[in-house]
């Protein structure tokens, strides 16, 4: 029995003009005989369904890889037409025609950054299977070291050859964000002084280039392939897919497959926020991380003939004399803007924000002094431009602010929940810190005509958030072998925070309160992640209730957890119940008397009332006086008749 499916490409890459090859990927069932317990037997074996359809002589060049730990199967260079030949063959079926391009890029590494240093750095795990590529003298096995114990390149299905260096600064950046060791005197630009360090900066990195102008489904396979022979402990991917079904979703597939051989995967939510049901990377074997921002500002407001000050971001700072010009546009646009200033003789910039941005300002580097406000303050220096001819402006800067911000926002670019795939699973998981964050670099940064590069950038986006929380999970990994990647993922949900730093619900960029398809179950706590997050094993730790006539009026959920703090200890209930609805639980106190013991919950959610809330969210907590306390956040949703 062999099963096939071929993956769609959004935009064909590599493509043959002439023949129309396209990078297909044949899912194939694992067969009962031992022909295909070797690699080499297995691929001579996956050729024979190429020559129903294509030359024997052309079956080897045409394939292009062999998977033996992610899925069962190959990828392949073949036409619309060539692929449905096997799709008739042994109970073949074919999902769709091409390979995916996906949104995010991972871009490989600057192996030569201070961040990647391996001095104090123990040697990799004597099981660690890998070593470094040579890829020519742009990357060869010398650039690996006990800090960087792997490089390879996943390019075949693109039909590229590369090496492991970055191509753009993402990989560098995700990846020191993850683990950079500590780097005292980092800065950019004179901007957030100070040492800095990825969230686990003792850990080893191997990086896996999948990415070059696109990013392909068979070299992303082939990607988790290797990494689950080379026997990771923790997956890290910032880049997501397409809209589509899970069984088409190459990065559900291929983390399914890891998660059942031991590895934690840790995935951005995706940045084209905030509309709804947009979340990406949303299977229940992932960690699904939305981004939030930092109480860090960097500061440099704009201050009026009139008095009036307006609070603005952005990191170029300089004394200069002359025009300062008023324009509207984005992040993206008003880098653009800024130069086109500077070329026309403007000495400085005043941008204003787009009213759909709301409350919230992303700094960008710019070639010249800026102050980013946001839109309603826009309005009132437009008001005042209008007022007077004697206009007169001026940019203080403050530098890097810490703690006067409210913090943690939910990023307005941050995809949101429900969960396109199933409702009845909450994502995104949780927000982790992704506006601003700096970590290594080394490219130019701002317009390309400014040449400036540093080792340091400020970047935003879910790639950014990902590696913070995959780095979470990595100690947590270390620290407790005993425990499985569901008790991770709990524990990191169960104790996030669902207050800001003026202890107030979290908000998002219209400075109202975040929902739970916007924040998931809160922002983590790095800290308490070493400390009581080990309170539960939930078997998913957050509900999500879809109501729907004529569908029942009530659901009834089970959940089992586990002790892992103190032997005898009592957990009290708190339940917050979503509007519209009725939550019943029991027990209503879960009472243990040794460690790892196990009890189950039962929990029951009844509809009533007419006309609820647009996203009705409330919360299940069990606590143990003010020591610990796990939380479990609850979503429902109504569908309309």
């Amino acid at each position: 029995m062999v099963l096939v499916s071929e993956l769609g490409l959004a935009q064909p890459i590599a493509q043959d003009m002439e023949n129309q090859l396209r990078t297909s990927v044949i899912h194939v069932s694992q067969p009962r005989m031992a022909v295909a317990r070797y690699m080499a037997d297995r691929r001579i074996w996956y050729q024979s369904f190429l020559q129903n359809s294509i030359a024997a002589s052309e079956s080897e060049s045409r394939m292009i890889c062999v998977y033996s730990h992610v899925i069962d199967g190959f990828a392949a260079r073949l036409t619309p037409s060539e692929a449905s030949v096997p799709n008739r063959a042994c109970g073949l079926t074919l999902d769709s025609a091409r390979a995916r391009s996906l949104v995010f890029w991972m871009r490989g590494i600057y192996p030569e950054h201070p961040s990647l240093n391996d001095t104090g750095i123990p040697p990799p795990p004597k099981r660690w299977k890998w070593l470094c590529v040579d890829a020519g003298p742009d990357f060869n096995s010398s650039h690996c070291n006990k800090k960087l114990i792997g490089a390879q390149v996943f390019l075949k299905g693109a039909g590229v050859t590369e090496s492991p260096r970055d191509g753009n600064g993402h990989g560098t950046h995700t990846a020191t964000t993850a683990a950079g060791r500590f780097m005292a005197g980092s800065e950019f630009m004179g901007l957030a002084k100070g040492t800095a360090a990825g969230m686990a900066p003792h850990a080893h990195i191997a990086v896996y280039k999948v990415c070059f102008s696109g990013c392909v489904d068979s070299d992303i396979l082939a990607r988790i392939d290797q990494a689950i022979k080379d026997g990771v402990d923790v997956l890290s991917i910032s880049l997501s897919s397409p809209s589509g079904n899970i069984y088409s979703d190459t990065i559900a597939i291929g983390a399914f497959r890891a998660m059942e051989n031991g590895i934690f995967v840790s995935s951005s939510a995706g940045n084209k926020g905030p509309m709804m049901s947009t979340v990406r990377n949303s299977a229940t074997w992932m960690l699904t991380v939305g981004a939030r921002t930092l109480d860090r500002e960097l500061r440099s407001d704009t201050q009026l003939g009139n008095g009036e000050i307006f609070v603005g971001k952005e990191p170029k700072q300089a004394s200069v004399a002359g025009k300062a010009v008023l324009c509207e546009g984005d992040a993206v646009l008003g880098v653009l803007m800024g130069d086109s200033v500077l070329k026309a003789g403007g000495a400085a910039m005043i941008l204003v924000n787009p009213e759909t941005d709301a409350f919230q300002v992303l700094p960008e580097v710019d070639v010249l002094p800026v102050s980013k406000v946001i839109f309603y303050d826009g309005t009132r220096i437009k008001a005042y431009i209008n007022s007077t001819r004697h206009l007169k402006a001026a940019i203080p800067f403050k530098g890097t602010v810490l703690g006067e911000a409210v913090a943690p926002v939910v990023a307005r670019f941050s995809w949101r929940g429900p969960n396109p795939y199933d409702p009845r699973i909450l994502k995104p998981d949780i927000v982790g810190p992704g506006v601003s964050i700096l970590a290594g670099w080394n490219f130019p940064t701002g317009v390309p005509a400014s040449y400036r590069r540093e080792i340091f950038n400020f970047l935003s986006g879910t790639s950014m958030s990902a590696p913070r929380l995959s780095a979470i999970a990595a100690p947590l990994k270390a620290a407790h072998p005993d425990w499985s990647l569901a008790a991770i993922k709990s524990a990191m949900m169960t104790t996030a925070d669902v207050l800001d730093n003026k202890e107030k619900p979290i908000r998002d960029y219209t400075l109202k309160p975040a929902s739970v398809f916007a924040m998931g179950a809160g922002h983590e706590g790095g800290s308490i992640a070493q400390s009581s997050i080990t309170e539960r094993d939930l078997n998913y730790p957050s509900f999500s209730v879809v109501f729907s006539p004529p569908g029942p009026s009530s659901f009834c959920f089970k959940r089992t957890v586990t002790n892992v703090g103190d032997a005898k200890s009592s957990y009290e209930l708190e339940v917050v119940e979503p509007h519209g609805v009725t939550v019943s639980v029991k027990p209503r106190r879960l009472s243990f008397t040794k460690a790892k013991e196990k009890q189950a919950y039962q929990v029951t959610f009844f509809r009533h009332g007419n006309e609820p809330m647009a996203v009705p969210q409330g919360h299940i907590k069990w606590f143990l006086s003010s020591k610990y306390e796990v939380r479990s956040p609850i979503a429902v949703s109504f569908k309309p008749e």
